[in-house]
């Protein structure tokens, strides 16, 4: 029997860096470059709950705001009603969030944390606790501060032009 001769496959060559075009020159593409980055050091500080960004904001305000409609927190995380419905209703699926009718009318419901959902607050809340700090250690106080002021400024000025 003839023994085969094993092909060793040679190494690729690197890439050539990419071409980005104006895009180190746009705003927009610096933003989503940094929230994709946040997002990843967010989901590693929080990954044994693996709770998003988007639903601790909700976790947080219904902590807040127990009994708050489900228009009112609409309004409050800048989404409309048929984009958090469904996350409501996973939350209220996984038995994190409790939906009642509201007292005062009967057609919305009131809104509030279980006991479950305030005890994964807590765990969530000491890992963005920790991703926070991973982001404020990048910064001198004073562009701590700067930033977050730019940040609302954005977000408060691109709300306003688009009449949400």
């Amino acid at each position: 029997m003839a023994r085969r001769k094993q092909s060793v496959e040679k190494p690729a060559a690197p890439s050539p860096a990419p071409d980005f075009g104006p895009l180190p020159g746009y705003y927009g593409y610096h933003l989503r470059m940094a929230q994709l980055a946040d997002y990843a050091d967010f989901a590693r500080e929080v990954a044994p709950d693996g709770v998003s960004p988007g639903r601790f904001s909700l976790l947080t305000l219904l902590a807040h705001n127990p009994g708050i409609t489900q228009s009112a927190l609409s309004q409050a995380v800048g989404l409309d009603k048929s984009t958090l419905t469904p996350a409501l209703e996973q939350l209220v699926r996984k038995g994190v969030v409790l939906r009642r009718k509201a007292a005062s009318d009967r057609r919305s419901y009131a809104l509030s944390l279980s006991p479950k959902g305030h005890a994964l607050l807590r765990r969530v809340t000491a890992g963005v606790e920790r991703h926070e700090a991973n982001i404020m250690a990048l910064l001198s106080p004073k562009e701590q501060k700067l930033l977050l002021g730019l940040l609302k400024r954005l977000t408060q000025g691109m709300r306003a032009r688009s009449g949400s």
